[in-house]
């Protein structure tokens, strides 16, 4: 089962044709959960990543799938990232490619962390939820990805910021081989989460580590 869709088009967007849902790969209860997110590295090679559920195995995560015929089919994904569904929920990934070298590929995402094992818990014995922007690389074209992600930045929603939360990462590549990750964060140093402000981070090794988080602006809630 998938729940999501693409399509491509050969006429530089005049027309397209949908093509259907990405194979989700092996097991009936195997699935993708949507969040697609698309990066081109040539006219042929394209890859998709997606929020990616194993139900009966509890495991959450981002699924990445490959392209070889210019988008218009996928072959089934590989999980790049998988944690265990009881304690997590991976959300709102986004991939990006190098531009001068498009066999380095970088995927961010949400990790919802309700293990308590970063944040501990609260004076009733509760975990403390901990949500991370997180992300995870290949340099050998999606072939393989760090086995430990590297986190972006991070929150606990303890009692000093309740409502904290950072959610909705993307991720771009310059030239000169810079990873830069955006996000969203509400809610801290007290705040509620109408308190809202757009975060941008740089890495300068590849990603295996990050600068301060800069603001690049406050986010007036409307809703």
């Amino acid at each position: 089962v998938s729940i999501d869709g693409y399509s491509y088009s050969n006429d530089t967007a005049a027309s397209f044709t949908y093509a259907g849902t990405p194979t989700p790969g092996a097991g009936i209860k195997t699935f993708m959960l949507g969040d697609p997110s698309v990066a081109c590295a040539d006219s042929t090679h394209f890859y998709l990543s997606s929020i990616w559920i194993d139900g009966p195995n509890n495991i959450t995560g981002i699924a990445l799938s490959r392209s070889t015929d210019g988008g218009q089919t996928f072959a089934a994904p590989a999980v790049v990232v998988a944690k265990n569904a009881t304690t997590h929920f991976v959300d709102k990934d986004w991939i990006a490619l190098d531009p001068q070298n498009p066999t380095d590929i970088y995927v961010t995402y949400t990790d919802f962390d309700y293990s308590g094992t970063v944040c501990g818990a609260d004076t009733l014995g509760n975990a403390i939820p901990r949500f991370a922007v997180e992300m995870v690389s290949s340099t050998d074209g999606g072939a393989s990805f760090s086995s430990t992600p590297t986190v972006v930045d991070q929150v606990c929603a303890n009692s000093g910021n309740p409502e904290a939360l950072v959610e909705g990462s993307q991720v771009a590549v310059d030239l000169q081989g810079a990873v830069h990750v955006s996000w969203e964060e509400y809610g801290m140093n007290g705040g509620t989460f109408a308190d809202r402000e757009i975060r941008i981070a740089k890495s300068i090794d590849g990603g295996s580590t990050f600068g301060a988080p800069v603001t690049v602006s406050k986010v007036d809630c409307a809703g």
